[in-house]
């Protein structure tokens, strides 16, 4: 099984590929961020350790962790971004690793991962390789506005506290632009799995 790690900055189309990777190639795909919001829910393994570094006031009426409190917090505070960091990344590498033993053993071809913080959380050593989607940063904000209602000045805090597309590029295996049209991302997708 071929394990292959796609990361990038926020805005850039990694969900638009790992659709098409999970349509076109019946690909497992493990999305860290999914997991991790999973992880903080009541009861599950992070809540408790998140509340006790965020505060009661992240809590909502249900009794579940208010995301967009928690990214306001730590989007404003580097050093409580990088404690709770500490606190998810850990159990949704565990998870990830559950992941990948089950779909081995089920025989599974292909297994993504996808993580903006792939490389930052290790990640990249679980895989046989890594893509970094890249997308300008104009491109990026027009996405962000569009899809999330993200002011440009937020877009560009939440970009400027990611590595930068020089790191990416350095530290990936391949890279894909994915800043233009999406066939044109489809043929670079494609040409990469032929060599897989």
């Amino acid at each position: 099984m071929k394990i292959i790690g796609i990361t990038g900055g926020i805005g850039a189309g990694k969900s638009a590929i790992i659709e098409y990777l999970s349509e076109y190639y019946n690909a497992i795909i493990a999305k860290a961020d999914d997991i991790g919001h999973f992880g903080i829910k009541k009861g599950e393994a992070c809540y408790e350790d998140v509340v006790d570094l965020l505060g009661s006031d992240i809590i909502d009426e249900g009794g579940e962790l208010n995301r967009a409190k928690m990214g306001r917090i730590v989007h404003a505070d580097t050093k409580k971004l990088a404690l709770l960091d500490a606190i998810i990344h850990p159990y949704v590498k565990h998870y990830i690793i559950d992941m990948i033993d089950k779909a081995s053993k089920a025989g599974e071809q292909y297994f993504f991962i996808e993580a903006a913080l792939l490389l930052e959380a290790n990640y990249n050593y679980l895989c046989d390789e890594t893509w970094y989607i890249y997308a300008d940063s104009e491109v990026r904000c027009t996405r962000l506005r569009e899809s999330r209602n993200y002011s440009e000045d937020k877009s560009r805090q939440i970009m400027g506290n990611q590595l930068s597309s020089v790191e990416f590029k350095n530290r990936c295996d391949f890279t894909i632009d994915n800043s233009g049209d999406f066939s044109s991302t489809i043929k670079q997708i494609e040409l990469r799995m032929q060599k897989l």
